[in-house]
């Protein structure tokens, strides 16, 4: 079930390809932190450990789109740090700044939209995003086994990230950051999508 469900998700957002508008990011500015940085909430930098877990904060700004998203997530792990990514996700898609009918699907290695290779490396994994639409966003929440490195799937993902991934749009910012084992993966507009 979990994979026809999964095939549909995907079908439909292919399908949105060529039913989408022009390009809806054309002239914005992009951004990527592909470099992310450990930080200490009570610090400006340095091993950050709230609760026992490192966070691995991306270098985004907080007012961005992306940024909120981040927030939400980090609200959610803190809250809820043993959470699973579908749950996760389901949180994030709920958030009352996505102004777009959203799912969620469970993921396995292989082929994620959003990316030039496969992704592998994971124990459990979620994806997050817009239904049927051209919107340019695509969010994931993966958890890795513990004691795998946060950092090198981090790099990893970053280095297979394509953000023109949808052929109408393109996303403005990848923000990418973890908290313990669990990875926040997310490209979207600098602004909310709604405007």
């Amino acid at each position: 079930m979990k994979k026809l469900i999964a095939m549909m998700l995907t079908a439909a957002m292919v399908f949105s390809l060529t039913a989408c508008g022009g390009n809806e990011t054309a002239g914005a500015e992009k951004e990527s932190n592909v470099e992310s940085s450990v930080v200490d909430e009570s610090t400006e930098a340095g091993d950050a450990v709230t609760d026992g877990a490192v966070i691995v904060a991306p270098e985004v700004e907080a007012d961005t789109f992306g940024g909120k998203m981040w927030d939400a997530f980090l609200a959610e792990m803190k809250e809820n740090p043993d959470a699973a990514p579908i749950d996760v996700a389901n949180v994030l898609i709920a958030n009352e700044a996505i102004q777009f009918m959203g799912g969620t699907v469970e993921m396995e290695p292989g082929w994620f939209m959003g990316f030039t290779n496969d992704v592998t490396g994971f124990a459990k994994a979620a994806q997050f995003g817009p239904m049927m639409t051209g919107v340019a966003f695509m969010g994931y929440i993966f958890t890795l086994e513990e004691g795998e490195d946060v950092n090198a799937f981090i790099t990893s993902l970053a280095g297979n990230a394509d953000p023109r991934w949808n052929i109408c749009v393109e996303a403005d910012q990848t923000v990418i950051g973890a908290y313990g084992n669990t990875v926040f993966f997310l490209m979207c507009p600098i602004s909310n999508v709604a405007q």
